[in-house]
């Protein structure tokens, strides 16, 4: 009996044993799956680049799952309002990550990248921006080129140059550089205003002919070095020998004058027609001789008077001859040392002691003015008297 009840507890206790370890493999506790819950960036915020250009590093982001353990296969979005990024999508990888380059827009300052994941992630959607710069890339000229000048003279119009960013839009505050191998600038260096414009005023130098303006930029920019040309001209200068003669009298403008020939045209010609009335001829101020000898001849065609042979006179290349009023010719007693230096260097003669004529007459009948130039005295002789004769010219 006692066998017998041994058995069944053996028997009861396997059963219980077994209904336990069924009961246990049968309670509902499997781990649950794997699932992506959090989204955050890893590195490539807060960059700094050129606006229209990629940045230095690319944005990378990190999804996780429910343990904090880096997720796979989560398809992250990617998207701008400018510029672009390397791809619209991408799939984390083994590692939990995903990336793209970003390339900025062209607007300066501050811009944004936002990413979001297609699963509900906490920190999506994730913001990352990133700071968009200009910078000056090109130079170019506006106004001021190919302008023409007297030697030493500072040019009408100044040169004004445009620097343009990599948008091609005005670009402000760049330092620009003007130099000149002779002559001057009214400053080295200036800095592009809101406009993208510099400008300087430009003097040119000594030497006739082209002469050059060389414009950089401080920075790296297309276009430079900027060479503007400008073409300088003669100077005139009194006692020069130049357009036919030698210069004794240049205007207010400084570019034109009158010269005289660097010879006598007669040592006695007469001033023609005594005691025929000439109308006109009675100009005595610079600037009035060509219309006296016009006068005369109009009044008094005699061959051979002085009016006569400084008209028909051809020298140096020039037939536009006349002769001098009475002021003409004070200027060339007045200017006559440097004259008779530059006439006997080329070819010439000095002037004599004797009376000169003019082309102002004193007497409608009888008499006009001519002048000493050895002492400056007007005389009023007559028509008929035979006195030196000295051709000029305008120029």
């Amino acid at each position: 009996m006692k066998k017998q009840l041994n058995f069944l507890s053996l028997a009861a206790m396997v059963l219980t044993g077994m209904a336990v370890f069924f009961m246990s493999c049968d309670n509902g506790d499997d781990p649950a799956p794997k699932v992506a819950t959090s989204i955050q960036l890893v590195s490539g915020g807060s960059q700094t680049g050129l606006a229209g250009q990629a940045l230095a590093n690319p944005v990378e982001v990190i999804v996780k799952d429910q343990e904090g353990n880096a997720f796979a296969g989560e398809v992250v979005n990617f998207a701008v309002t400018e510029g672009s990024v390397s791809a619209a999508t991408a799939t984390t990888d083994a590692n939990g990550k995903a990336s793209v380059t970003w390339t900025l827009g062209a607007t300066e300052g501050t811009q944004t990248l936002t990413i979001t994941g297609t699963s509900a992630l906490t920190g999506s959607p994730l913001q990352v921006t990133a700071t968009a710069n200009l910078q000056a890339t090109s130079i170019e000229l506006v106004s001021g080129g190919a302008q023409t000048a007297m030697t030493e003279d500072q040019l009408t119009n100044p040169i004004e140059v445009i620097v343009k960013d990599q948008n091609g839009d005005p670009f402000a505050g760049e330092v620009v550089n003007f130099a000149v191998t002779e002559g001057s600038v009214s400053a080295a260096t200036a800095t592009t205003d809101a406009n993208g414009k510099a400008s300087v005023e430009w003097t040119l130098g000594t030497t006739e002919g082209e002469q050059t303006l060389t414009i950089t930029g401080t920075s790296t920019l297309t276009g430079s070095p900027l060479e503007v040309t400008a073409t300088a001209t003669y100077r005139p200068v009194i006692g020069d020998f130049k357009f036919g003669g030698v210069i004794f009298y240049i205007d207010e403008t400084g570019e034109h004058g009158l010269v005289c020939a660097v010879t006598d045209q007669s040592n006695g010609a007469e001033w023609g027609c005594q005691g025929t009335t000439i109308e006109g001829a009675d100009g005595t101020a610079i600037g009035t001789g060509a219309q006296n000898t016009l006068d005369i001849l109009a009044g008094c065609p005699t061959v051979g008077t002085a009016a006569y042979i400084c008209d028909t006179l051809t020298l140096g290349g020039f037939n536009d001859w006349f002769l001098p009023s009475k002021d003409e010719l004070n200027e060339m007693y007045l200017n006559k040392a440097k004259i008779n230096t530059t006439a006997t260097a080329n070819n010439g003669t000095a002037f004599t002691g004797s009376l000169y004529w003019t082309s102002t007459e004193s007497d409608l009948n009888l008499s006009a003015i001519a002048l000493a130039l050895d002492n400056g005295t007007q005389g009023l002789p007559g028509k008929s008297m035979p006195l030196y004769v000295r051709a000029i010219r305008t120029f």
